[in-house]
């Protein structure tokens, strides 16, 4: 249906999740289009199955192109494969007492693919020891978190009011939250509404069913891994990306029981006020997204870099424990902001940082602890010492240097403790 794709291209426009993903210095964008391209092979699949017809050498081809160069592009396109996989099993099954012409270049489709993802084996046998993916192992996912994680990344795609308590007095955050709260119980209600109308016409059916399984198997698939091998997917919001596409074309088509024609735009929002609406919370989303006030940014090295330059008036060491690339990656973000800013008038030079290698196994963190003294011996006085997500003891009273208490220790995702080291 036009209109329904117009609606999903509309709602990927407005998508504060979509906009976030874009502002990312990544790869996304390609991996999301990548998805797209294997959906629509997917559907031609999907219909070849439903209708007993035989599915074209052409575009399995085409599908299994597509698909290898997702794998290449981000290995958790696996994941998407993997519902989609799920996704034609089912109608297989469902479908099972007619003729299946279909199966053959299908199958043929999913043997290419595989043979495409094999030539990564080595790389994903390696992947809990990758300084690159390591941190999604660190510590234990609990039982809740994940779920509230997933749910707040999921509602990401269609709103996101300013959460930013950092920026905005509380009570507008609180009012905001109960706003949010009020708009997501609406669409809920909505949704489940389209679904049943929706449902009815073949077409629409076939979508929901397409569409609708492979986010409930993304989701299934992530939570696996979160709960039984203990890699949390859901610690950053930008791995919902592998069912991003299909959740959208399922909201659109759910949207398109609602959809009317219209000669004009004013005449088009009155008789589709729903759909307005959540655009406009869309539209809301993604300018909270360009300034930096809602939670998809946990990590705001703008901020952070402001409260360094305000507070300490002579020299600054940072330095954090580093195991993975997570963390030098925050230490660039920091690096980034110092250069961007107006330096304090205090600074001699600018700020030096340390990385102090946390070795595996070592409870205790001593090799990080150790590094620690060691730089903050060979600095001149005075330096203030900025430890920021340093995961190890602190032993700085025989070096002169005090820790000031009176400071605010947490910023987002960021954990600090400062200490005056004078003379």
């Amino acid at each position: 249906d036009r209109a329904v794709a117009h609606l999903a291209a509309f709602l990927v426009a407005v998508s504060p999740f979509a906009i976030y993903l874009a502002r990312e210095a990544r790869h996304y964008t390609l991996a999301i289009l990548l998805i797209i391209a294997s959906m629509c092979c997917l559907v031609k699949a999907a219909r070849a199955v439903l209708n007993g017809e035989s599915f074209p050498i052409g575009l399995a081809l085409v599908w299994i192109g597509t698909n290898t160069l997702g794998i290449a592009t981000h290995y958790f396109f696996a994941l998407t494969l993997c519902s989609q996989l799920l996704v034609l099993v089912g109608l297989g099954i469902s479908r099972s007492h007619l003729p299946q012409p279909a199966w053959k270049n299908i199958f043929l489709a999913i043997l290419g693919t595989s043979a495409g993802g094999l030539v990564w084996v080595r790389v994903w046998q390696d992947i809990r020891q990758s300084n690159l993916t390591g941190w999604v192992y660190d510590g234990s996912p609990g039982i809740v978190e994940p779920l509230g994680r997933s749910i707040a990344w999921l509602s990401s795609t269609l709103v996101l009011l300013p959460s930013n308590t950092f920026v905005l007095p509380l009570p507008v955050v609180v009012i905001l939250g109960v706003a949010t709260a009020c708009f997501l119980g609406w669409f809920a209600r909505l949704f489940h509404r389209g679904l049943k109308i929706q449902t009815i016409p073949p077409n629409t059916r076939f979508s929901i069913q397409v569409f609708g399984g492979m986010v409930v198997a993304c989701a299934v698939l992530m939570l696996a891994l979160t709960y039984g091998f203990g890699s949390d997917l859901t610690l950053a919001p930008r791995f919902s990306f592998i069912y991003f596409p299909a959740w959208i074309i399922l909201v659109a088509t759910v949207l398109g029981g609602w959809l009317r024609k219209s000669s004009s735009p004013i005449e088009f929002l009155r008789q589709n006020t729903r759909i307005a609406i959540v655009g406009l919370a869309g539209i809301l989303g993604g300018l909270t997204v360009i300034a930096n006030l809602g939670y998809l940014q946990t990590h705001r090295s703008d901020l952070m870099a402001d409260i360094i330059t305000q507070t300490s008036k002579v020299p600054v060491l940072i330095v954090t424990t580093h195991k993975h690339h997570g963390d030098t990656g925050r230490m660039m973000g920091l690096a980034w902001e110092f250069e961007r800013q107006n330096p304090s008038p205090g600074w001699t030079q600018p700020p030096q940082f340390l990385l102090a290698h946390k070795t595996e196994g070592s409870p205790d963190a001593t090799p990080a602890a150790i590094a620690l003294q060691q730089g903050v011996a060979q600095l001149p006085r005075p330096v203030d010492i900025w430890a920021i997500d340093f995961h190890a003891p602190i032993e700085l009273d025989t070096l002169g240097c005090d820790r000031d208490e009176a400071l605010k220790q947490k910023l987002g995702d960021y954990r600090y403790k400062l200490y005056h080291c004078r003379e």
